[in-house]
């Protein structure tokens, strides 16, 4: 379904890159939505800042050291913050959760009149809040238009286990309950439906759907011995891989210690945590600290065509986050045969079933988790017979990004129009 007539989209978001490894690596899931409005026809405005952190970007949006004017066919308009708009990951809690109100401050008074100003020139017909961040901005501006809007999250940091975490993370709250003629919100194994319900958004107007997985890219096949020769490793060595951004939230350091006790039996296993990030040089120093540094690689981010053969590749697939761990990673990671150990979390039995088309990791057998890693490592059958079960189950559940990107644009585009909304049957 998509009206004959365009639409006008305006969405503010607090990012100043889509990407964040850089152009074309880590998750395409935010310039998969602008891309997929572009795609569709509509005229499509970016109001974004041009830093985060009270400097500028080492590289723009599109990668190439110059701000376009726009990118994957929409229209991106740039201005700067009074100051830092992206909190820190590393301060102690108490300042962590003070700068997190300052920066969410900040950037509510910042990006209201820069989205006005863009409103002026191109009156929009629908207002998208591309973030937590976002939402109230976006509603505050699509009032003040007069035009619909909508909150798009992707996923929440919410832990609601821990009240405290859960206040701390106030901007969450702020968004849930700010009024929006519609929500999407990306399954990623986090709880948002839950938030949603928690913080009594109308069910009704909300939509909790998966990602895609092109099955065309991610597929079941042989290892790629290009990656191990990166690695500098025999292909008879055991390799157990992390594939994410390379940041504290991550918990990397779990993996690590994980592996020293792989290490002790296993000599010749390596671990490689693909990506990159700020969080990289403490772990290669925390690695040499545990003796297990001449083990472990660090081989940098991949371009999102480069992932596949990596999934491959791997003897073993690691995701022990405590947010969540089955998000894109796993979706992909599966899709290609791979065993996937996964921490369990909230969701993460929804998808995984431990010993059939993967691995769970209950939280309180965390400090075992080496010993198992071993185990699978001497099973190359129960590896070969996890990884078929887990291609099969993910292509069950989920659809194509096209798909995907398909009922979201519907979507907004019923929103925008006064249409009937799209079903929600999608993974």
């Amino acid at each position: 379904m998509s009206p004959k007539r365009p639409l006008t989209v305006l969405i503010v978001y607090a990012g100043n890159v889509f990407w964040s490894m850089g152009e074309g690596k880590g998750t395409p899931s935010f310039i998969r939505t602008v891309q997929a409005l572009a795609e569709r026809g509509h005229e499509v405005h970016v109001c974004l800042p041009d830093e985060v952190d009270g400097s500028k970007p080492q590289t723009s949006v599109a990668g190439d050291g110059t701000p376009p004017d726009t990118y994957h066919g929409a229209r991106l308009h740039r201005s700067t913050p009074s100051g830092r708009i992206l909190p820190r990951a590393t301060l102690p809690f108490p300042l962590r959760v003070w700068e997190r109100w300052r920066c969410w401050r900040r950037f509510q008074s910042w990006i209201r009149p820069a989205a006005l100003e863009v409103a002026r020139q191109h009156p929009p017909d629908i207002v998208l809040g591309l973030g937590l961040f976002e939402a109230p901005a976006a509603r505050a501006i699509a009032q003040e238009l007069g035009v619909p809007n909508v909150s798009r999250f992707f996923g929440v940091w919410s832990r609601l286990d821990k009240p405290i975490h859960y206040r701390a993370n106030f901007p969450e709250i702020v968004a849930f309950r700010t009024p929006a003629d519609a929500m999407l919100i990306t399954n990623d194994g986090s709880p948002g439906d839950r938030v949603a319900r928690r913080e009594k958004f109308p069910p009704e107007r909300m939509f909790y759907i998966r990602n895609g997985v092109n099955f065309d890219r991610f597929h079941p096949g042989p290892p790629n011995p290009e990656v191990r020769e990166r690695l500098e490793m025999r292909p008879d060595q055991p390799l157990i891989m992390t594939i994410s951004r390379i940041s504290k939230e991550k918990l990397l350091h779990r993996a690590l210690e994980a592996f020293v006790d792989v290490h002790t039996q296993r000599s010749d296993a390596v671990l490689a945590l693909v990506g990159d990030g700020d969080d990289r040089l403490r772990l290669e120093a925390l690695a040499q600290e545990m003796g297990i540094g001449d083990s472990v690689r660090f081989p940098g981010a991949l371009l999102q065509q480069e992932v596949p053969d990596w999934y491959r590749s791997a003897d073993l697939m690691l995701s022990l986050l405590d947010r969540t761990n089955t998000a894109n990673p796993c979706f992909e990671a599966m899709a290609c045969g791979a065993v996937y150990v996964a921490l369990e979390t909230i969701t993460t039995r929804d998808l995984i079933t431990d010993h059939v088309n993967g691995i769970v990791v209950p939280r309180e057998e965390l400090g075992q988790l080496g010993t198992r890693l071993i185990e699978l490592i001497d099973q190359p059958e129960l590896r070969r017979q996890i990884g078929t079960a887990a291609a099969v189950e993910i292509k069950k559940r989920l659809v194509t990004p096209e798909e995907r990107l398909a009922f979201e644009v519907d979507l907004y585009e019923a929103v925008a129009h006064g249409l009937p909304w799209p079903t929600r049957k999608l993974g």
